[in-house]
């Protein structure tokens, strides 16, 4: 009998996990803040720049955003609020794997897709943002948090695939 329990706990945890993985399926689980305690004013510099960044591909007022992943971290939420201050409408992840349009116009069914990934650089005092585009190129910058909680640019935007700063999208 002892030998049916380990087996019918090892397949009760297979299934959680099956169960558990069909549920996330859809949202990289590699996306998000990984900062634990970000102060708000970092958060708040890092998604204006990243922001700033971004408008100088796709022009706001023209290009529609959508998150491909929940903006529940303190960084989410500030990135989303950067974004519609500079000009963008922005549908939201929501549940059950769509988006949901939140105080702006809607975006249209080609708007650009947008994930982010904050997470410390081995120095607790710095931080890398990864804006991710349309699953095509990838936009990276470093930054020093700074005593006083703000942050600060710690070298160039780096870019993998798509457009180049002044190109068309």
């Amino acid at each position: 009998m002892r030998r049916h329990v380990p087996l019918s706990l090892a397949g009760a945890l297979v299934a959680t996990a099956l169960v558990a993985g069909c549920a996330m399926r859809g949202v990289p689980a590699d996306r998000g803040s990984f900062v634990p305690q970000l102060p708000a004013a970092a958060a708040h510099a890092v998604a204006d720049d990243g922001v700033a960044r971004l408008a100088a591909v796709y022009p706001p007022a023209s290009t529609s955003m959508r998150l491909e992943q929940p903006a529940a971290d303190p960084f989410g939420a500030e990135f989303v609020a950067a974004l519609r201050r500079k000009g963008y409408a922005v549908a939201e992840y929501g549940t059950g794997g769509s988006a949901r349009a939140a105080s702006a116009p809607a975006p249209a069914a080609s708007a650009v897709r947008l994930g982010y990934v904050v997470d410390a650089l081995g120095d607790p005092a710095l931080l890398q943002l990864t804006l991710f585009v349309d699953d095509r190129s990838a936009l990276a910058r470093a930054y020093h948090l700074r005593p006083d909680g703000s942050a600060a640019p710690a070298g160039d935007w780096t870019s993998r695939g798509g457009p180049a700063p002044g190109d068309t999208p």
